[in-house]
């Protein structure tokens, strides 16, 4: 009698040991799925947000023409260059274009945490109409390049399923692995490739510099279009940025020295004979 109640005892308990693991599988095998829809719908949302980036392709001969009809976006290092603000001003010799991926907290504020493709132009004052040609070349734009994606060891598994795996209790569909790279920070890194462009500036809304007024002043806006090719060199690919343009930021960062309103064009002289 003692022993078959001895024997009923155990085989009670391996069965819902054997029942704990069903469930564990179970459990398991549903996570594994949900991990991998997840994956699944991540990867096609960045695969149809990189796609909209894929508007232009790099040429060593960019053109008005080939201009695309879309809000100005960039490529570097392979990735889409997300553009939040778009800045113009004059130094002390050239006019420059700037696109940053991170807005300025005020017009004249600094760039912080910005990664800055800055494009040189020429000394003479924008206006509306104006258009900007450079041959690819070296020179012409610098670029504070983006961090870039570094490999990274995947991460060990936890003691505890470590001591399981031992016992002999591992599951039959343990979790996916976790990945084996990660973005990390590998910059930032300034670069300065053979640039060459097209860029016309469509509307220029701009007052002169207040002689009487703070040091540093917001001049007023800019629109346009532009394809700029940036030639890869030393392990960077090629990169671009290219489209249009609306209310871009034009500012002065202290009194300009170069012409801010570019000078009228002369009337034509009167016909003969009037």
């Amino acid at each position: 009698m003692l022993l078959a109640l001895a024997s009923g005892g155990v085989l009670g308990c391996g069965e819902d040991e054997g029942r704990d693991a069903a469930r564990r599988r179970a459990q398991s095998a549903k996570d594994k799925r949900h991990a991998q829809e997840k994956a699944a719908a991540a990867a096609k949302a960045a695969a149809a947000a990189d796609a909209a980036k894929r508007v232009y392709a790099f040429t060593e001969r960019p053109s008005f023409t080939g201009i695309p009809d879309v809000p100005a976006v960039g490529r570097v290092r392979g990735a889409a260059f997300d553009i939040a603000q778009i800045v113009i001003e004059p130094t002390a010799e050239a006019w420059q274009l700037q696109f940053h991926d991170v807005a300025l907290a005020r017009p004249t504020a600094l760039a912080r945490g910005s990664h800055p493709l800055v494009v040189t132009l020429d000394a003479t004052a924008p206006a509306k109409g104006k258009r900007y040609e450079r041959a690819l070349a070296a020179g012409g734009a610098v670029w504070t390049l983006p961090p870039a994606p570094v490999a990274k060891p995947a991460a060990p598994e936890p003691k505890d399923k470590v001591k399981k795996l031992r016992k002999g209790q591992s599951e039959a569909t343990p979790p996916p692995a976790a990945a084996a790279t990660t973005a990390a920070p590998a910059g930032p890194k300034t670069w300065r490739p053979e640039t060459g462009y097209v860029i016309e500036i469509t509307e220029w809304n701009v007052t002169p510099y207040d002689e009487g007024g703070p040091a540093f002043q917001q001049g007023g806006t800019a629109s346009g279009r532009l394809a700029i090719v940036m030639r890869g060199a030393d392990g960077k690919e090629e990169a671009w940025v290219a489209g249009h343009f609306e209310g871009a930021l034009v500012r002065f960062m202290g009194r300009p020295s170069l012409p801010v309103v570019a000078p009228a064009e002369p009337e034509a002289p009167p016909a003969k004979g009037k």
